[in-house]
């Protein structure tokens, strides 16, 4: 009895955590300058094995990319969602808030590396706390 109770809430909060992975969010924090200018939804996840084995390897390697991201779609009522979004078959793990590229016209769909430098410079998270690697203080934040 003890362990369906137990087994129940460890499978509730799994999907709890599910489920807010993937909720709708909105890019409208406005405490720093880059925030500010941080408009767009992108959905991200790491550079895993299998991308640096891929025919873009080389070139993630040469970029020394650590994420792929892209656009995330608009959301069912309002801001963006990451809901069944995928980057080359593999999910994504987190939503970011961007500032809009200027050279390239973004389109759902099209994955972008980047490093951890540029995450850093142009976008902020918004499902967690900032990732390890992260500037922790200094001009944007």
């Amino acid at each position: 009895m003890l362990f369906a109770i137990s087994l129940s809430l460890i499978l509730m909060v799994l999907l709890i955590q599910t489920d807010m992975a993937h909720a709708n969010f909105l890019c409208n924090d406005k405490g720093t300058i880059r925030n500010r200018k941080a408009t767009l939804g992108h959905c991200l996840r790491r550079v895993n094995d299998a991308d640096l084995r891929s025919k873009s390897g080389p070139f993630l390697k040469k970029e020394n990319a650590k994420w792929l991201m892209t656009l995330a779609p608009p959301g069912k009522k309002r801001g963006f969602t990451c809901e069944h979004v995928k980057i080359d078959g593999f999910p994504i793990t987190r939503e970011f808030c961007c500032r809009p590229k200027t050279k390239d016209p973004l389109v759902f769909g099209k994955n972008i590396p980047a490093t951890q430098a540029i995450i850093d410079d142009a976008c902020y998270r918004r499902d967690g706390p900032p990732i390890k690697g992260g500037r922790k203080k200094g001009p944007g934040h």
